[in-house]
């Protein structure tokens, strides 16, 4: 009878051993998932902002476009218009912590139902998001190509290098831009 008990005792101890084992990979899961939202919620923030610059630049592009001092207002046009593809957001989210647990087979370590929904719920719906990313670079290639027929190239690279105005005013077309279809 006591070495049944000494065996039970040890098979006790050894599962309470990986009990404790658990809970404490389950913190160090969770303080890295933590950090990972919080790198998530400054990315997401700034892209926030970025997509609110582009939006912004957009319709003064669409406004100046449409005003009969486009020709006058051709340099801050090409600003603006170059400012949509350099400031084009791209969210690309943290799932590094929530990769390995799946893949590992740790969610398993999330004691609390709730905590473990919200979890996978918040990384499920990050698939919307990533389906956004391949929409607005889509929908940005779009755009450039459009932007090639009515912009000079070269304009647009002065401006990436930061040249000076003077030197890009230079660089554009004789009627400053490469149509006057309005269509384009």
């Amino acid at each position: 009878m006591l070495i049944f008990f000494a065996v039970f005792l040890g098979f006790w101890a050894d599962r309470w051993r990986e009990k404790l084992f658990e809970r404490e990979r389950e913190k160090q899961f969770m303080v890295a998932m933590y950090k990972d939202l919080q790198s998530d919620t400054m990315d997401f923030t700034l892209n926030i902002k970025k997509s609110n610059e582009v939006i912004a630049n957009m319709q003064k592009v669409i406004f100046l476009m449409n005003s009969p001092a486009r020709f006058d207002s051709a340099l801050s046009i090409y600003y603006y218009s170059r400012s949509i593809t350099l400031h084009s957001p791209d969210y690309e989210p943290n799932q590094r912590t929530y990769e390995q647990m799946k893949y590992s087979g740790e969610l398993r370590l999330i004691n609390d139902r709730s905590v473990a929904d919200s979890v996978t719920g918040y990384y499920s719906s990050l698939v919307w998001i990533l389906l956004q990313n391949t929409y607005i670079h889509d929908r940005l290639g779009d755009y450039m190509g459009g932007a090639e027929n009515i912009f000079d190239g070269n304009a647009f690279l002065l401006i990436l290098d930061n040249k000076p105005d003077s030197e890009v005013v230079k660089a554009l077309p004789l009627n400053k831009y490469l149509t006057t279809d309005k269509l384009a």
